[in-house]
Order: C-alpha cells, then sequence, then structure tokens
C-alpha cells in the first residue's frame, strides 16, 4: 500500500532456541515524492503524445495558479470538471490524526467557487452518497452536494452511506445518528434498529479499486515528470480518499494513491488493491470484533505486494473502540517461504494469535542460527474495547501467553548464505538460502530454559548463564522458579520436553532442510 510504510513481517511459522537440558536450565515503498508543480504551465502530455488530460485543462491550470497555492487534484463528472484547490502547505493524508496547514476547497470549469477553501480535508466524490463530495474541517465531517452547491455543514463525526430514498446519507454525533436530508437538514433516528451497522455493511467495507463505483480524483501534477523543452512529459495516476466511515475502522489508507485508471506504462502503478472483511464475532461483552484483509499490488523497479491484517472493535453505536493492525506481509521472504497463507485464531473471545515472521535483517536472531523465523504475537481484547498487544522479553513468548501445541514448532526458518552459520553451501551460488521447518533440539532448549530465565532464575551451566546474562531483561534472582510459573508454562514445559524426545529419535523427518534460489533487489 502507498502510505502504508510499515515495518514489513511475514507469516508462517514460529520463533527460535538454542540449549541443553537437565533440570530447569538444561532443559519501508519509499516515500511518496512531493506533488509537482509549475509556474509556467504548458500542454501535458504523455511520452507517447496521447494527450494525459482534456485539452482545456492546461488552460484552466493557469488561471487557478494565479489565485491558489496546489491544485493538487481535480476529477470530472460526465462533461464538466471540479478542481480541489488549495490555500497553504499542501500535504498528502498520510493519518488520520495529522494536523493539516493548508485549507481546501472546490472550483469548476468556469471558475466558480463551488465549495469555499476554508475545509481540511475533501474527500472522494460519490464515495458516500451519489453527486456529494465528504467534507471535512476540525476533525468533523460534511458534505457539498457539487452539482447543487448545497453544502451539509460539518458536525458529524463520521458519515454512513444510506439506501433509503429520500435519504443521502446517515451522520453520526456522539452516539446520535440522523438522518441527512437533500436540503441539508437533518432528522434524528431515535429507533436504534433504523441505524446503520457495520455488522450489516460488510458489503461497504469490502472494497476493491477494480470495482470503485465512485469517481477517482487525479493528480493535477503526477508522479513522474519531466520537461523536454517548453514541454512537461507526465503520467498521471488517478487517487482515492476512501469515505470517513471505512476509514474510522483503519482497515484502509488515507489515500489509495497511483490507481492504474489509463492502462499506461509509469515508474509506480497501483494494480490492484482491495479490502475484504474476513471474521467477526461477537464478545461476552457485546461488541464486534471485525478482521479486515487489506491488500495492495503494485509496479515500483521490480513490482510489490503488501498486505495488512487489521483489527477493529466496534459497538453497537457504531463506535470504534479499539483499532491495530495485526500483520504485514514482506513479499520477499514470502517468496522464500513460499506460502501466502496468514494464519490467525482467536483464543476464546478475549485473545488473537496471529502467526508471523520474524527478520533480524542484516543478521541473525539472538540465540538461533535463523535470519528470520515463524513466530506468533498476540493481542488481547480487553473489556472496554481497547486491543493490546501482548509484550514479551521471550523471543518464543508464546510459551506464557497459551497452551501450545507441537505445531508452534513448525514453520520456516531461514537464513542466507551470507550469514556465517556454520552451514556448508552447495558451490552453486544461485542457492543462496537455507530454508528448514520445524525447530531444532537446540532451540526447544532455549524455549524451555526462557520461561526459567523470565522469572530469574539462576543458571548452573556456564552456557546458559552466559547467554543469559547477555539478554538485557535478565535479572538472576532465585534458585528455584517453580511456584512462580503459570498454568500455561507449566504445560508447556511438557509438551516441549516430549517434542524434543521425538526430534532426537528422527531429525531428519522434523528438520527437512534444503537450499532455495531467491535473490532480493538491493
Amino acid at each position: 500500500m502507498r502510505n502504508i510504510h510499515l515495518y514489513l513481517l511475514l507469516i508462517l511459522g514460529l520463533a527460535s532456541c538454542g540449549g541443553e537440558v537437565k533440570q530447569p536450565e538444561e532443559v519501508t515503498p519509499p516515500p511518496a515524492p512531493a506533488v509537482d508543480t509549475v509556474s509556467t504551465l504548458t500542454p501535458v502530455k504523455y511520452h507517447d503524445e496521447s494527450p494525459h488530460y482534456d485539452p482545456a485543462i492546461a488552460d484552466y491550470l493557469k488561471q487557478l495558479q494565479a489565485k491558489y497555492s496546489y491544485i493538487p487534484m481535480y476529477f470530472k463528472d460526465g462533461r464538466h470538471f471540479y478542481f480541489y484547490v488549495v490555500n497553504g502547505d499542501w500535504q498528502r493524508y498520510t493519518t488520520e490524526d495529522e494536523e493539516v496547514d493548508f485549507k481546501m476547497g472546490i472550483v469548476n470549469e468556469n471558475m466558480d467557487t463551488i465549495l469555499q477553501p476554508v475545509y481540511h480535508k475533501l474527500y472522494t466524490p460519490d464515495a458516500t452518497a451519489d453527486g456529494y463530495v465528504e467534507i471535512e474541517v476540525d476533525k468533523k465531517k460534511g458534505l457539498l452536494n457539487y452539482r447543487t452547491k448545497q453544502v451539509v455543514t460539518p458536525t458529524f463525526d463520521v458519515i454512513f452511506p444510506s439506501t433509503k430514498k429520500g435519504i443521502v446519507a446517515v451522520g453520526k454525533r456522539g452516539n446520535q445518528h440522523y438522518n441527512i436530508l437533500a436540503d441539508g437538514s437533518e432528522q434524528l433516528l431515535v429507533n436504534k434498529s433504523t441505524w446503520p451497522n457495520y455488522l450489516t455493511m460488510q458489503d461497504e467495507l469490502n472494497f476493491d479499486i477494480k470495482n470503485a463505483k465512485w469517481h477517482y480524483l487525479i493528480y493535477t501534477y503526477a508522479w513522474y515528470s519531466v520537461y523536454e523543452g517548453d514541454t512537461l512529459y507526465a503520467e498521471g495516476r488517478g487517487i482515492i480518499v476512501p469515505p470517513s466511515y471505512m476509514l474510522a475502522t483503519g482497515f484502509v489508507a488515507p489515500m489509495l494513491e497511483s490507481i492504474n485508471i489509463n492502462n499506461e506504462g509509469g515508474e509506480y502503478i497501483l494494480i490492484s488493491s482491495y479490502n475484504a472483511i474476513e471474521k467477526t464475532i461477537k464478545t461476552k461483552w457485546g461488541f464486534n470484533v471485525f478482521i479486515s484483509n487489506f491488500y495492495e499490488e503494485g509496479v515500483e523497479g521490480r513490482g510489490y505486494i503488501a498486505q495488512e491484517k487489521n483489527v477493529a472493535i466496534i459497538d453497537n453505536n457504531n463506535t470504534v473502540l479499539g483499532k491495530a493492525s495485526i500483520y504485514s506481509l514482506d513479499h520477499d521472504f514470502g517468496q522464500i517461504c513460499k506460502s501466502s497463507k496468514v494464519p490467525y485464531q482467536f483464543i476464546g473471545d478475549t485473545l488473537i494469535e496471529v502467526q508471523t515472521l520474524y527478520v533480524e535483517y542484516g543478521g541473525i536472531v539472538s540465540g538461533t542460527n535463523y535470519e528470520g523465523m515463524t513466530t506468533y504475537k498476540y493481542y488481547k481484547i480487553e473489556k472496554n474495547g481497547k486491543i493490546v498487544e501482548l509484550e514479551t522479553d521471550r523471543l518464543f513468548g508464546y510459551t506464557g501467553f497459551t497452551y501450545i501445541t507441537p505445531a508452534h514448532f513448525e514453520g520456516c526458518f531461514f537464513v542466507s548464505r551470507y550469514r556465517e552459520t556454520g552451514i556448508k553451501w552447495p558451490a552453486n551460488e544461485d542457492l543462496n538460502w537455507y530454508v528448514t521447518h520445524h525447530l531444532t533440539s537446540d532451540d526447544l532448549d532455549l524455549m524451555r530454559n526462557e520461561i526459567f530465565a523470565s522469572y530469574g532464575y539462576k543458571f548452573k551451566l556456564p552456557k546458559w548463564d552466559q547467554y543469559f546474562r547477555s539478554q538485557e531483561w535478565y535479572k538472576p534472582r532465585y534458585d528455584n522458579v517453580d511456584d512462580k510459573l503459570n498454568a500455561y508454562e507449566k504445560a508447556n514445559l511438557e509438551v516441549i520436553k516430549a517434542a524434543k524426545e521425538k526430534l532426537l529419535k528422527n531429525p531428519d523427518k522434523y528438520i527437512n532442510g534444503h537450499f532455495e534460489s531467491y535473490f532480493m533487489a538491493g
């Protein structure tokens, strides 16, 4: 996703270890370039000489540039053009909560002011209601009928679409909902059963740019542009600013950019992007948990794939109580591990377990021989609807959060031939990754000893004493910590012990190591 610059992980597996066992111890798309502005506009063309804009666009822009700081976007309704104009220092929308130092309005092709430039954000036309642009000032939302100039004053926290005849949309203010009528007036919805509801709005939350019913916005100044003589050659891209009811969930980015709507080549093209609700559950506290899958695929150099799993907690008043991104995909390591599976599960209705890939970029994961390895993250759903990622100092943190099974020891564990791990590499340098699919006995030893170390157990074997003293979180205090273990940990120690016994009897059956060929662009 453009502008969703995350610390990219991947998914598939578990975590790592290392040790011997007796008693306790033995046992980032680069940031988007700024919008180009030019002081003197000349006709804008594609490299293939085909018109980029309607021939009249350049003349419109010349007039608008004399009055406004920026004209970042426009859209076309039938044969008529509408331009988003800016006074101040225009910045792309990157987060919901960002502070802006500019004001936006809309001017039509006749240079008539359709919307005074006093707003902090303008959304994609028709995304909330046909013929309307959602508008925002000081985080409050309203509507503009861009055909009649009728303005619904921004007083709402969020605006939902309506399917009822005569009702333009439904606005939410606090815990109350209001029908918004065409004349700009509103009607209080007393009966809660008539409110829009995220649980019944999943079709609206399932979004695909290829089938979008909305008007695309288009950047007036494109991603990629060069001057040749007096002519600006540029490649334009579409843009979508998703409606507020969708942004409130955290399921999509504030801007979907560089949409390939003209089937032209370019330095950056968004080929595909969609959001889909994958799962919903109702908690014992009465609110709903939604998990969505946001996916993007584009061309940027050698191409990219980006994916996120997002979770939102939403109550019966359409209030988003909590939200979090619980997973993101790194396409490179997905190729190495050859899987696009994204396993997660609810443990009861208060805990989400997410399988993910931990990568130590430029090095080896401490205590292991892996550069990257499957592991798990846990998200607790609290009574107030907040989502909290459970923190741990352990590499194998799942040993303290849930009852583990042998499946937790399986996954994708890999290292490149450029790391010093003692692996005997084949002469064929194309085989540059070594991949296994199960933790080793050393890994299981580390997993077991981590449980004791987290409670301050004083290790007697020099190997473990030295290793854990090198960890900042370790504080040796006790000769015995058995009475400090929780029920999960006591049961998990037995599972780890049984897994190691099976592994030692037939290591080839479990480890199944092999070499892979895959080159990453630098």
